[in-house]
């Protein structure tokens, strides 16, 4: 049984890509407080973790071509 339709959001690499690229500009900009940094690097890390698993990004942080 398929609970998908064409209305169910999907997230692609690409697109955690984007969110991985933003959570690093905020923090370079100060966007977070500093009360926020533990949790938004949690997150950040999962992320380029996942990201450099699925061989989308380096170890470095950098997109694979």
């Amino acid at each position: 049984m398929d609970h998908t339709d064409e209305n169910t959001p999907i997230i692609t690499l690409p697109d955690l890509q984007e969110i991985y690229e933003i959570i690093k500009l905020a923090s370079d900009r100060g966007a977070f407080r500093i009360g926020e940094y533990s949790q938004v690097g949690a997150c950040f890390d999962k992320l380029q973790k996942f990201l450099t698993q699925a061989h989308f990004i380096t170890n470095q942080g950098e997109q694979n071509v």
